[in-house]
This record gives C-alpha cells, structure tokens and sequence, in this order.
C-alpha cells in the first residue's frame, strides 16, 4: 500500500526525528502498520522510504548549495 496525498502532507509536517520515534514503536517488518502515523494504516516500509527520499533530497540539496557558495567564500 502505497502512501496517500493526506499521508504526504502528515509527513510533511513532521520533524524526522519525530516520524523516526514513531517508526520504533512500529515492528520490524516492512509491512508493520506504524502506530500514531494517519489514520493507522502507514505501512513501515512506505515510511521508511519516503524518509529516506527526503533524507536524500536534503543531502543533494546541502551539496549542491556547497558547490555554490564555496566560491563566493572562498573569493571573500
């Protein structure tokens, strides 16, 4: 099961550190409904990945904003 836009937009509102505490109390298996997320029906596996993507997304940025700046630093 895949997440649903209302499930995006919860996600998206939340601190990863909190979408992560919520992912213990889930169990280990991928298909492990995670308790407190939605409307109890996110899947530990789709809220891994999707935290992962924006984990990813966020690295990318931060590297490509490096590329960036380092020559305005670095001609400062």
């Amino acid at each position: 099961m895949s997440l649903s836009e209302s499930d995006l937009a919860e996600l998206r509102q939340l601190h990863p550190k909190i979408i992560e505490a919520k992912l213990q109390k889930a169990g280990a298996n991928p298909g492990a409904v995670v308790p407190g997320l939605g409307n109890g029906m996110m899947l530990r596996g789709d809220v891994e990945a999707w935290l992962a993507q924006q984990y990813k997304r966020r690295s990318d940025m931060a590297e490509t904003a490096g590329r960036f700046l380092w020559p305005v630093a670095a001609a400062a």
